[in-house]
């Protein structure tokens, strides 16, 4: 096992990657902007799959996140009472706000 020492900001954006985020609204901000370049950069390279996307404040990054945590893709494809509910693991992340904890998992 390689053992490395990292910023609170590079712990954050780790722990994004490994939950797989599918979705990241961010507003670089300092001081977080190292969590926001790390996500983009492996969105970019196709480390991570899925959408990120640069918001224009911090509310509207907020409400995006909320918005996705809130919508189900697959709303009215089912019938609701013999579909279980979708599995733990997709993850919603307002970047600029994991430091404050809003988590959306």
């Amino acid at each position: 096992m390689v053992r490395r020492m990292l910023t609170g900001n590079a712990a954050a954006a780790w722990g994004a990657r490994l939950a797989q985020v599918e979705y990241v609204p961010a507003f670089p901000i300092t001081p977080q902007t190292e969590i926001i370049e790390s996500l983009a950069t492996w969105f970019a390279d196709g480390t991570l799959s899925g959408k990120f996307v640069t918001m224009d404040s911090e509310h509207s990054m907020v409400t995006a996140a909320g918005a996705a945590a809130a919508t189900d893709p697959g709303a009215g494809q089912e019938d609701p009472s013999t579909t279980p509910p979708p599995p733990p693991g997709k993850a919603v992340i307002p970047a600029a706000a994991v430091i404050s904890a809003v988590v959306v998992v």
